[in-house]
């Protein structure tokens, strides 16, 4: 019997309270018990599950030598003797010419000036023809020259193209993991696109996901995932907690019933890390050890703290409040950033206080923009629940009405927890991504860039073409709000598949990564976010 099975039995043994159990080595046992631990906590404990992506790269891994970078349009063997080639023609099987070479041809062949007695035009001899162009073999080569003459058309062969783009992006690639990037499949799209406008290759073609993998698998280049289960220890049963809240769903539901969704808003906090990244990376496989480059590592730990308020009819309040951690808890005198829909502050630290909560009252709570009779959705933070900071700021004939959610169900019920902050984090991430790939000297991490893209992304957010995911929110959180029709997420809507082409910008150059909800164009990173792209 195996080490692992012998464990596993042990354990069941154990949870099963049965009197014979496998014979271990106190190494064994310790890990068997702490597999049971794991399993008690899952059942009755609060936990969650954090994945932590990791590659591994054995001595003998090679490259597949079958793999085919064809896509679904042209599934046909490519010739394994030929290096992908860009632009070529196929003359005859196996025989792949330049689209260099063709023209010197096509131009050679009609240089000869005067016509025949028939009206034919006067044109070098076949045998004058294969002995300056090794290519050309029959009078069938002569005619596709004379289509090309008459068309100015000719086909390029697809495969060889697909064949330069994928040895290309190998290229790339592992010149970026050498770099210690972080990479994903829509790394890999953009990456694409670039190889095509560079060559001017000519062909159109966006990676699918199956090419992609195909790609990946061939090139070695995949991961793994390693579970680590995190235990918040509680004093309550999980099935305790569902039951507060539900109880909580079933009265803000009651309330939901006789007010406006308009007037029912929950706020939440969320702490952003300076420079946010996957924990997912394009790399060799069976790499042992994968490390990737960011501007600073202290960037990844330090954070800011957004919070959001969103209402349950599908919107967002027009700002975003943004609190910064600064020396002495005060802004630089040359100050900092600024756009319409932030509401930024500072402190001696990131997290908010009493005195920081004064501040969202005033200026987020009751901004002019919101109703004077609100329901106010929050978790059981100190700053929500003590009323003395709302009361001492709220303007006359303004009613509030707070609901708080019970300690540790927030992760179930909280609309901002369940819907919004996960989607919001991978924007984010794909942008600082981006920038780190190609823009990497570009200080994404200091005060005013990270303002500005916040700004950005909040923009897009508040885009109306993203009501409805605001709206499921709410709905996945139990509350009766309706189910909204179906939608794509900011994440699908801002980076779509074909994402990864010319700059709408019609004086730039270079490749796209982003689409903006509102003019609908597509935009690469220097003119949508170090330009502050603002078209309404």
């Amino acid at each position: 019997m195996s080490s692992a099975i012998a464990i596993l039995e042990y354990a069941l043994a154990c949870l099963k309270n049965l009197p014979k159990r496998p014979c271990l080595n106190v190494k064994d046992v310790v890990v068997a018990n702490t597999i049971i631990d794991v399993l008690h906590q899952v059942e009755y404990a609060d936990t969650t599950i954090e994945i932590v992506d990791g590659f591994e790269q054995f001595d003998d891994d090679v490259k597949d030598p079958d793999y085919n970078p064809e896509d679904e349009e042209a599934r046909v063997p490519l010739y394994e003797t030929l290096p992908g080639q860009p632009n070529v023609v196929q003359f005859a099987a196996g025989k792949f010419v330049s689209k260099e070479k063709v023209d010197e041809a096509v131009a050679f062949y009609s240089s000869m000036d005067g016509y025949h007695n028939n009206g034919a035009k006067k044109r070098p001899t076949l045998e004058t023809m294969k002995r300056r162009f090794r290519f050309i073999e029959d009078r069938n080569h002569l005619h596709k020259l004379q289509q090309i003459e008459t068309t100015g058309e000719y086909k390029t062969n697809r495969i060889q193209n697909l064949r330069f783009i994928a040895d290309r992006l190998g290229e790339i690639v592992e010149e970026h993991l050498r770099k210690g990037s972080i990479m994903h499949d829509d790394t890999l799209r953009f990456f694409v696109a670039k190889i095509i406008a560079s060559h001017n290759l000519d062909i159109q073609f966006t990676p699918s996901k199956s090419w992609l993998n195909d790609w990946k698998r061939a090139h070695r280049i995949s991961s793994r995932k390693i579970t680590k289960f995190v235990s918040v220890v509680r004093h309550q049963s999980k099935k305790e907690l569902e039951d507060q809240a539900n109880d909580f769903v079933e009265k803000v539901n009651d309330v939901l019933a006789v007010r406006a969704p308009s007037t029912v808003w929950n706020a939440d906090q969320s702490g952003f890390q300076l420079i946010m990244h996957t924990a997912r990376t394009h790399a060799r496989t069976g790499s042992k050890r994968v490390e990737c480059v960011v501007p600073t590592v202290a960037a990844t730990t330090h954070s800011l703290t957004v919070t959001v308020l969103a209402s349950a009819a599908g919107e967002l309040h027009p700002k975003l409040y943004v609190q910064l951690k600064e020396p002495g808890g005060k802004f630089p005198r040359k100050g900092h950033f600024t756009a319409d829909n932030l509401y930024v502050t500072c402190g001696q630290s990131h997290i908010m206080t009493k005195k920081h909560a004064v501040l969202f009252y005033k200026n987020m709570l009751f901004h002019s923009s919101m109703p004077n009779d609100t329901v106010f959705v929050c978790d059981s933070w100190a700053g929500w629940i003590d009323d003395t900071a709302r009361d001492s700021v709220m303007p006359s004939g303004y009613n509030v009405k707070k609901m708080v959610i019970p300690a540790g169900c927030t992760g179930m019920v909280q609309p901002c927890d369940v819907g919004i902050f996960g989607a919001f984090k991978k924007v984010v991430k794909r942008i600082f991504g981006h920038a780190q790939l190609e823009h990497p000297k570009y200080k994404m991490h200091t005060r005013d860039p990270t303002l500005r893209m916040l700004a950005l992304v909040y923009w897009q957010f508040q885009s109306p073409k993203l009501v409805a995911w605001i709206q499921y929110a709410w709905h996945a959180s139990g509350y009766d709000v309706g189910r909204p029709p179906v939608f794509l997420s900011p994440s699908e809507q801002l980076f779509p598949p074909d994402v990864a082409q010319k700059c709408s910008k019609p004086t730039c150059r270079n490749i796209s990564f982003i689409t903006c909800l509102y003019c609908e164009e597509y935009y690469c990173f220097s003119d949508f976010v170090i330009s502050h792209h603002k078209c309404c």
